[in-house]
């Protein structure tokens, strides 16, 4: 990206580097961008039952996997329920920034 003609055109009229990183590349890469950070969230939603198993922390994880041990259905249903509604909304959050950055996405 930084070897191609539209960015040598804009260092050539005298644009500093950052200023074409942040306004002109940042337009290139921002889609891609948030579908990797939405990707990385969701993912570390679905790591915290492993990493709250292993280090004995409290949280949504251990109360599943407390839950599953003890037979309590409810509380792994409600807890995985509550999961799926954040993976939800955080991929309903990141198509909507997709199309806000970039106008050929249509809703």
């Amino acid at each position: 990206m930084l070897s191609s003609q539209y960015v040598r055109t804009l260092h050539a009229k005298g644009l500093s580097m950052s200023r074409i990183l942040w306004q002109h590349g940042l337009k290139n890469v921002g889609v891609n961008l948030l579908t990797i950070v939405s990707l990385l969230v969701n993912r570390m939603l679905a790591a915290t039952v492993v990493i709250e198993a292993v280090f004995a922390i409290p949280g949504l994880g251990s109360l599943i996997v407390r839950g599953a041990i003890q037979r309590d259905f409810p509380i792994v249903q409600g807890v995985v329920f509550t999961m799926v509604v954040v993976v939800i909304a955080v991929n309903l959050v990141t198509d909507l920034l997709c199309a806000a950055v970039d106008p050929r996405i249509e809703q």
